[in-house]
């Protein structure tokens, strides 16, 4: 299935269409087809059944759409073939409006025993005999009778609350699980997705082995135990829902397990179905961007009208976006991250797709990008041993293989950056010394006082604040490089001091930030959840404090790339064959705020990357123009050298190729 790999510009085409309007009835095949070639997309998906629950094609199922007068699916699917188009079946599977209502006995529910809605949408269970009954003879209708290059299935998770419906019941039952235990009934979950999505992609190959089999947004971290059972990756995140932080996120974890993925956005400024309105081509191309610079290919969604007519305006603009794509397929496609610095995160349970990432992982990533470091994001059963630096953002706990790995990893010459919630497991111990006791904080704010000459570097000389309750490391043995200073008082209704918290007050005589050598390596650790305070409160003396500790942890000599450029241009470091590509991303708002409708270039910017040898040239892509008056500096004692270079922002998304 090398096509998947080979596919660079995707069109996403939903139809979620009710009753009562005249479907299609102004579609014109060759008319259809023409908009599509010229954008010179590789691959489209086409609706078979939507969130409601109907059907685009005769079905037996008995859910043909009731306003639809011809086989809209088989026509576009023709049509596309013979475009050159690859097809994908699009099947909505969680949320299916007529089998609800036809068997709510179908239909997940709370705790209560009510149907839980997602807007308009019912959701049905996947332990229901809707799977039997509705999707697997739907999935056996298309691939029969339709030659689909692959299967699109969407919306496969549990929603929030769910599901308590009685086959979940007698399901945990006979598994001896507690359905009142919130942990067990995650787990619970997680797994019958799991079986799920194996049981559907069998079922699917048995009937046409060569289909591809796809599901929509089956992202979290530990998303590698559906490996044996995808043929690719999707990555919906639309700014709106999503955020502008989920695409780089799980692009940088994905990346790590070795399948192609693609990001899919839409052309909607706000989300799916939001007619009348285009996004700005500014934002579209820096979409396309975040997805090339992190190893996906572009997806992006559009929704057909009512009478099965294409907007032009829309392709016209995803026309633009595509061939922004085409002119850096060359280097794009095919290449991998450089292993450098890793963020290490526990595996996330419970509902994938729009399901929200910890709040110091969200943090970790605002900052390393803010900092313009490279790195990927893997989890516990990940390789560490390419990683200069591990990254351990706000933990509470980790399993005993994983510290075994991190204490490998250190002993190796490895350096680990851990940062602590207040409420930390006694397994962790042996990381920071087998005598240490670790307890919160009866404060829920704390101040650091700065011991280290080190980590002042941009500092003011004053004691900083964090709006988190720390851990009070005891016994702690290390090098001690901040002091954990308790607030003078704690803040109640009662007992305040003036319009916030109060100033710091008594020193704990516990470690703020503490150093650790542990074999070959080196362990800093922060007794604060800092990254969890930048996601809340962006405090940039926090993110001043981490690049100090950074440096601190990774001497210059182990530095591979260093990009001196305004926060807002984000860096990837991928590699293809034996060139060294370096990706720089201009987005030119806050990525809390607004859409991006403008290119504001921020002049040059400098780079420094560390090489074994000089490189045999180096330019810009897509222009391929020299890039000029770069040097090259020897460092003979580390057996390696660094180019060196200012460069210029050209556009939204600029490419620095180094061949060696």
């Amino acid at each position: 299935m090398n096509w998947l790999s080979d596919q660079m510009c995707y069109i996403h085409l939903d139809f979620h269409t009710p009753t009562g309007v005249n479907v299609a009835s102004n579609f014109d095949e060759k008319k259809f087809v023409e908009i599509l070639k010229k954008t010179g997309a590789d691959s489209i998906a086409i609706f078979a059944k939507d969130h409601y629950g109907h059907a685009y094609y005769p079905s037996r199922l008995g859910n043909f759409h009731p306003d639809l007068k011809l086989n809209l699916f088989g026509e576009m699917l023709s049509a596309c073939h013979k475009a050159g188009l690859r097809v994908f079946a699009y099947l909505s599977i969680g949320w299916d409006n007529l089998s609800a209502q036809k068997f709510p006995e179908w239909q997940q529910v709370n705790k209560k025993g009510e149907p839980i809605l997602a807007g308009n949408w019912r959701s049905l269970c996947l332990n229901s005999p809707y799977v039997n009954k509705r999707i697997f003879p739907q999935i056996r209708e298309v691939l029969e009778n339709y030659d689909v290059d692959g299967l699109w299935l969407d919306i496969v998770f549990f929603m929030e609350g769910a599901c308590y419906c009685p086959f979940c019941l007698q399901k945990m039952e006979s598994l001896n699980l507690d359905p009142n235990n919130e942990y067990e009934h995650l787990l619970f979950n997680d797994t019958s997705v799991r079986e799920f999505i194996s049981e559907t992609y069998n079922f699917a190959k048995k009937i046409k082995p060569d289909v591809a089999v796809s599901f929509n947004n089956l992202v979290k971290i530990g998303a590698r135990t559906f490996l044996p059972h995808l043929d690719y990756w999707w990555i919906e995140a639309l700014p709106h829902g999503w955020g502008l932080y989920y695409l780089p996120l799980y692009s940088r974890y994905l990346r790590t397990l070795g399948k192609p993925m693609a990001g899919l956005t839409a052309r909607f400024h706000k989300s799916w179905g939001d007619f009348g309105s285009l996004k700005p081509l500014q934002h579209l191309l820096w979409e396309a961007g975040e997805m090339l610079i992190n190893g996906a290919a572009v997806g992006i969604g559009d929704q057909m009208n009512p009478d099965g007519t294409l907007e032009e305006a829309v392709y016209d603009m995803i026309g633009e976006v595509f061939r922004f794509v085409r002119e850096r397929e060359k280097w794009c496609k095919g290449a991998k991250s450089v292993p450098y610095v890793a963020v290490l995160s526990p595996k996330q349970i419970g509902t994938t797709g729009m399901g929200k990432p910890s709040e110091a992982l969200l943090g970790a990533v605002a900052m390393l990008m803010e900092l313009h470091i490279h790195f990927d994001i893997i989890d516990e059963e990940g390789d560490f041993a390419p990683y200069t630096l591990l990254i351990l953002p706000d933990v509470s706990t980790l399993s005993p293989s994983a510290i075994n790995k991190v204490i490998a990893f250190l002993k190796a010459g490895g350096s680990v950056f851990l940062s602590l919630q207040p409420q930390v497991s006694s397994e962790i111990s042996p990381l920071l010394g087998k005598n240490i006791r670790i307890e919160p904080a009866s404060f829920s704010i704390c101040y650091i006082r700065l011991n280290s000459f080190r980590l002042r570097e941009g500092i003011p000389p004053m004691d900083m604040i964090v709006w988190q309750r720390p851990a009070l490391l005891k016994r702690a043995k290390g090098k001690e490089l901040a002091s954990t200073i308790a607030p003078l008082m704690e803040r109640t209704p009662e007992h305040f001091f003036s319009h916030a918290q109060a100033p710091s007050g008594i020193d704990t005589h516990c470690p703020a930030i503490l150093l650790k050598p542990i074999g070959k390596g080196k362990l800093l650790v922060f007794a604060v959840p800092i990254f969890t305070d930048f996601h809340k409160n962006n405090y940039a003396m926090h993110k001043q404090l981490f690049k100090n500790a950074f440096e601190m942890l990774v001497s210059r000599r182990k530095r591979l790339l260093e990009v001196d450029a305004p926060q807002n241009i984000e860096v990837s470091l991928m590699q293809k064959d034996n060139a060294f590509i370096i990706h720089l991303l201009n987005l030119n708002i806050n990525r809390k705020g607004n859409l991006c409708d403008e290119f504001i270039a921020p002049g040059r910017v400098g780079i420094k990357l560390r090489l074994p040898h000089p490189p045999k040239q180096v330019y810009y892509a897509p222009s391929e123009l020299p890039l000029p008056r770069w040097q090259w500096l020897e460092s003979p004692r580390e057996g390696s050298g660094f180019l060196k270079a200012r460069v210029r922002i050209f556009n939204t998304h600029t490419i620095i190729v180094v061949e060696v």
